[in-house]
């Protein structure tokens, strides 16, 4: 008889790759299996495929994986791959900058004091994108937002190469626009001058020595003013004053003429 020998046809294949160290990074051996064929050349499940090696995604380094199989004669196969773990990629950074407060009527820009960075990539400020919403949810230009007053958000978001996003907010208050302030009003001031002295049956002005100013006016001395009427000729007037001293002028009128008479004897 005659025996012929074969070669086998298992064969085993895997890929290396490449991942971001980090607490959300998942890594399994079959993610790196390719195929493998038995001694026939017939495909293989990964479940009959023996895996050697642990990576470890939390941190940065190569990890060797190794893949084995051995067909129904006794063949094995082989195959080493790497995994290589880098290290762990960094947030984008934003800063936000001071709240915005501005008058209805006037406009802002929305990104003023922001920026944002990232350890890898650099500056990021100019791929921020920036909406703003009211206080219920609606999404509004900041044209539209210096017409009204109220709260608005603004708020910021930037995503680097490898894919991570950071967000952050910040307050817009659109006060009321400003009313004119019209001057308090001042209480009208009146100098009155000093008193009036006068002898009965003389005529006098009551208004001398009188004047009034206003601070928001002009001079108010001459609005007509009105004061009670003076009359020195009024028929009820007391003249008891007036009497008492021409009798005292009298008696000593009176008293020089008898002494004089008496001395000429």
């Amino acid at each position: 008889i005659t025996v012929t020998v074969v070669a086998s046809k298992a064969s085993i294949d895997a890929k290396d790759s490449t991942l971001p160290a980090g607490p959300n990074t998942k890594w399994s051996a079959k993610d790196n299996f390719t195929s493998a064929t038995d001694q026939d050349g017939n495909p293989v499940d990964f479940k009959n495929v023996q895996v050697e090696g642990q990576v470890d995604t939390t941190k940065a380094g190569q990890y060797p994986v190794t893949y084995k199989y051995t067909d129904a004669s006794g063949n094995p196969v082989s195959k080493i791959i790497t995994v290589t773990v880098t290290p762990a990629n960094n947030q984008p950074v934003i800063t936000t900058g001071d709240n915005i407060t501005v008058q209805a009527g006037n406009t802002f820009d929305p990104n003023t004091g922001m920026s944002a960075t990232d350890k890898e990539d650099g500056n990021l400020t100019n791929k921020v994108q920036t909406t703003i919403t009211d206080k219920t949810g609606q999404v509004v230009t900041a044209e539209e937002a210096a017409k009204t007053p109220g709260s608005y958000t603004v708020t910021y978001s930037v995503t680097d190469k490898d894919g991570l996003t950071t967000t952050a907010s910040k307050s817009i208050i659109v006060e009321e626009a400003a009313k004119p302030v019209t001057p308090a009003n001042n209480q009208p001031v009146i100098t009155t001058g000093d008193n009036i002295t006068v002898q009965a049956g003389n005529t006098f002005d009551p208004n001398t020595g009188m004047s009034a100013t206003d601070k928001g006016a002009l001079n108010a001395s001459k609005n007509k003013i009105l004061l009670p009427k003076t009359n020195v000729n009024q028929k009820n007037q007391d003249n008891t004053p007036l009497l008492s001293v021409l009798a005292i002028l009298s008696g000593i009128i009176g008293f020089d003429f008898f002494k004089n008479k008496k001395n000429n004897k």
